[in-house]
């Protein structure tokens, strides 16, 4: 038993280096991901503001009165930048919900 303890606590010691490891990886991402969100000005602005995952693409567009490609590939932007995740909507379509 012994010598399973210290098997567990050496576990215990790696997996809490790692997520300090993940946590400084994660903050840096997010300072990033801040950076580009504060130059997002004029219809790109509403459009993260509508990305609530409750909106689909199409009526984001209807709203703003912009094109669906247009929201599409911001809503793309967003996503590789670690700001948006796409949820499940209605159907087959998924929908754009903001994490910060």
């Amino acid at each position: 038993m012994d010598d399973n303890l210290k098997i567990m606590k050496e576990i215990l010691k790696e997996l809490v280096e790692i997520k300090r490891g993940i946590n400084i990886l994660a903050s840096v991402q997010q300072d990033k991901a801040f950076k580009g969100l504060s130059k997002v000005r004029g219809k790109r602005k509403h459009m993260y503001k509508m990305f609530t995952g409750k909106n689909s693409l199409e009526d984001i567009a209807k709203q703003l009165k912009t094109t669906h490609e247009n929201v599409r590939l911001f809503s793309i932007e967003c996503q590789k930048a670690g700001l948006v995740e796409f949820v499940k909507g209605k159907g087959r379509t998924k929908y754009p919900k903001k994490l910060l």
